[in-house]
């Protein structure tokens, strides 16, 4: 039986919440997360993240603090990774991962030994159907960044050439190659230090 419902603002919700200790944490459209209890679906409080969330919502203890505060890390359409205080919802720190115009955070990161890996995405598939648009300079990438302070520590390209200019038959502006967005969750190997 339905136990409750809880109506977004914004047309949809993609990621996946994430429940701890009896809160629901999610995210929607209208570029806010919410922190729900899980029993009433009453809010404890919302985020405004300034941009649609579509990665699921990632909670663990924040690095440095001894397990005694709990984090929350998303991206949203933007491309910047968000770390809130999970007790309050108070921002912790905001990190442009990509400085491309239309890149975004769809895949959830994951953490491991007080690092984020975030994958990195882009609407540049979406772009190049319009003609007029210059195709195509986007590369997607996985950054690690430390979770602790948002600071990022590397990064890893798909494509490994970066984009240059191309000749075009029919004189359009045309760059190469591109491509390679991420758009799921990492996944980890610490046993063979690897990332899927």
């Amino acid at each position: 039986k339905l136990k409750w419902t809880f109506a977004y603002p914004g047309r949809a919700a993609f990621g996946q919440p994430a429940l701890l200790d009896g809160l629901v944490v999610t995210g929607g459209t209208a570029g806010r997360v919410f922190a729900l209890d899980a029993r009433s679906g009453c809010t404890y409080w919302s985020y405004d993240a300034g941009a649609l969330v579509r990665t699921g919502i990632l909670i663990d203890a924040l690095p440095g603090t001894h397990g005694e505060k709990l984090a929350a890390w998303f991206g949203d359409d933007k491309g910047n990774l968000h770390a809130v205080e999970l007790a309050s919802g108070k921002q912790l720190w905001s990190r442009r991962l990509d400085e491309h115009p239309i890149a975004r955070l769809i895949g959830t990161p994951q953490l491991y030994d007080g690092v984020l890996y975030a994958p990195v995405s882009s609407f540049e598939e979406v772009a190049a159907a319009d003609p007029k648009y210059a195709c195509c300079t986007f590369r997607g990438s996985l950054v690690a960044v430390d979770a602790a302070s948002g600071q990022p520590l590397w990064r890893a390209y798909t494509i490994r050439e970066p984009s240059a200019p191309l000749k075009s038959d029919d004189g359009r502006r045309l760059s190469g190659p591109a491509g390679g967005s991420i758009f799921s969750a990492p996944t980890l190997d610490p046993a063979h230090g690897l990332i899927y």
